[in-house]
């Protein structure tokens, strides 16, 4: 049984060539081709970059979405509604457009500020939803007091959008650089 496994790792196909030589060679052909390939270090910050116009589009979507829709909520007192709307596509993507965003650009200038910005958003944002949440429950005779708190909060929040956005556009307009390794 060995000397037939050896007769058949020996055996000649049509080109000349052993199927064990044709074996060794193909991986010794891959094992090169990975080792010399240099697009493997820069795949995950090409790809964010790539990502990032996409990333940005949903993130000023949001944006818009926060002003027009959050704000019929707040002036219209139905906070259980703005609870929602936070909840609702495009809102409930932006943590997922703004990581994105912030590993286009985390070899850029603007990283850390765009880290900043958007650790500012989240808090902001967590604080209207808390708002929100307290507000719905209040009563009637807090309701003015709700709608600036909520109101004040929506305000600095879609300001904490704006910010990272601005920073957002300058890191994703910077070209992507590869290095020579």
């Amino acid at each position: 049984q060995q000397q037939q496994q050896q007769q058949y790792d020996n055996s000649i196909d049509n080109n000349g060539m052993s199927r064990r030589d044709a074996t060794t060679t193909a991986l010794l052909g891959v094992a090169t081709s990975l080792v010399l390939n240099p697009t493997f270090a820069a795949r995950a910050d090409v790809t964010n970059k790539v990502k990032s116009s996409s990333a940005l589009r949903g993130v000023k979507r949001a944006l818009k979405q926060m002003q027009s829709a959050v704000q019929d909520c707040i002036n219209n007192a139905q906070y259980a509604e703005l609870k929602q709307e936070l909840r609702l596509s495009p809102m409930s993507e932006v943590r997922k457009n703004a990581s994105v965003l912030i590993r286009g650009g985390e070899d850029g200038p603007d990283a850390e500020q765009l880290n900043a910005l958007y650790r500012l958003f989240k808090i902001k944002l967590e604080a209207l939803d808390a708002a929100a949440t307290v507000a719905s429950r209040g009563g009637e005779q807090q309701q003015d007091a709700n709608t600036a708190i909520v109101q004040g909060l929506s305000d600095e929040t879609i300001s904490a959008l704006s910010s990272f956005i601005s920073v957002a556009e300058e890191a994703a307009s910077i070209p992507v650089q590869y290095t020579d390794e």
